[in-house]
């Protein structure tokens, strides 16, 4: 019998499809025709059927989908190494830091460092992520439309508070460049590019621009994401503003929903959690921020009330964009915060962090019908991670291995849309050692700029 010709067959010792029965296959192979999966199974049963015009044979390492981060920032990558754990410890630090860094960026400086931010998704395996909401959005989608990874893009909405005023913009204006935004560029570069609406905080947005927003959110399908407990300053001007802590403000006005990722949702009462759950909104929970300068979020009581919980990076201004890096920070945090005091060392066991990274992002996302699994018919969004090295040997537990021994630089492969973008640790991007020369050009310029903004 005849094999039918297709792109590209991926071979891995264990192939985690991450399906609803979350299948771990063996010796396994997926077989891709253009940007879609067509077959995955045994190697000697896709191969029986298919016979690849380029075969990437990777013999002890794991195939996954491509990770997903639920919220970043594409342009705080230059700050790396600027706020230091003294600036860390003055809260907080996306009012003090973060926002007027932003306020001093140009177009093409954006493009430059969302473009680098994305070379590192690559290299980390992140082939998709959510935009928190930054300035010059359009240069973000013109990024992603050129790296080739898949991306939400949103515009940072500040229409009220004590912020650089180059950062504020008019309700009026809030809402109309957004919508902008979105007809120009929802659905581009093959539709890689999604556009969603952004509330930057609550002590930041108007409650019109939460109204508007939430309706306008249906009006055009799409989602909405906005920080949400993060700070103590924020509840404390909830309640004294509302009556009200921010996800019991939320529920009452009726912003919670399936289609709102909530990042951080650190500081919750028992009650908010429940109300996160009733109201089916999903959470991302950023690890290494979360725990470094927030409350210890109440990630396995969300997930026993069936929350859908995500993770993200929150950018690369202080760790870096290493959605396996968050997990097993996670694991390890939780096992601590949540287990020791219980005797329970299993806080949430590695094989829940996996979906984390995957298909719980691509549900908050509004994505999951095309990626976030390994199944016929969806995205070929794919990423490869080598388990032969010492410090990966043996696997006697796939899933224990990938959480607690591999880690991001032990991805070889990225593709996105049945595209290869990194293989065996090469960019298919011609202009890698570019783009980083003239980030190092660009950030010296800046780094004068902030340090004098700070000092004001």
């Amino acid at each position: 019998m005849s094999r039918e010709l297709v792109d590209l067959v991926v071979r891995a010792k264990y192939v985690f499809t991450m399906n609803p029965r979350r299948e771990i296959i063996t010796d396994g192979a997926i077989a891709i025709c253009r940007d879609r999966i067509v077959s995955v199974g045994k190697k000697s049963e896709v191969e029986g059927r298919y016979r690849g015009e380029k075969v990437l044979d990777y013999g002890r390492a794991a195939a996954l989908p491509g990770f997903v981060d639920a919220h970043t920032h594409n342009a705080q990558t230059l700050l790396r190494g600027v706020i230091t754990d003294y600036e860390i410890s003055i809260p907080p630090v996306w009012l003090r830091y973060l926002i007027p860094y932003e306020s001093l960026l140009k177009p093409e400086d954006v493009k430059l460092i969302a473009t680098l931010t994305q070379l590192n998704m690559i290299e980390h395996g992140v082939t998709t992520f959510l935009e928190a909401g930054g300035p010059y959005p359009e240069k973000i989608a013109e990024a992603v439309a050129e790296t080739g990874v898949r991306g939400v893009v949103t515009m940072s909405t500040v229409d009220m508070g004590n912020v650089p005023e180059a950062m504020k913009i008019s309700t009026e204006s809030a809402i109309k460049k957004t919508i902008g935004l979105i007809e120009n560029w929802h659905g581009k570069a093959g539709g890689r590019i999604r556009v969603w609406f952004s509330l930057r905080q609550m002590i930041l947005c108007t409650q019109e621009l939460y109204f508007k927003f939430k309706e306008l959110a249906r009006k055009y399908n799409v989602g909405i994401t906005t920080h949400v407990s993060e700070a103590h300053v924020e509840i404390e001007y909830s309640l004294e503003k509302f009556k009200k802590r921010p996800i019991e403000r939320l529920y009452e006005i009726g912003f919670l929903g399936s289609n709102v990722v909530l990042a951080h949702a650190a500081f919750l009462t028992p009650k908010e959690v429940k109300l996160i759950a009733e109201t089916g909104a999903n959470v991302a929970y950023c690890p290494s921020i979360d725990h470094m300068l927030m409350s210890p979020p109440r990630v396995p009581e969300m997930l026993n009330l069936g929350v859908n919980v995500a993770l993200g990076s929150d950018g690369g201004f202080k760790t870096g964009i290493d959605i396996l890096g968050e997990a097993r920070l996670a694991s390890i945090v939780i096992k601590q915060y949540y287990g020791f005091p219980f005797h329970d060392r299993t806080g949430i066991p590695a094989e829940k962090f996996l979906e984390m990274a995957t298909i719980n992002g691509a549900k908050a996302l509004m994505w999951d019908r095309e990626i976030g699994s390994i199944e016929p018919g969806k995205k070929a969004d794919i990423i490869v991670i080598d388990l032969s090295k010492p410090h990966t040997t043996p696997v006697n537990n796939p899933a224990t291995t990938l959480i607690y021994c591999a880690n991001a630089g032990d991805v070889v492969t990225t593709i996105v849309d049945g595209k290869i973008l990194m293989e065996n640790k090469k960019h298919t991007y011609r202009n890698v050692y570019e783009v980083v020369e003239k980030a190092l050009e660009r950030t010296e310029e800046l780094m004068e700029e902030i340090r004098r903004s700070w000092r004001k």
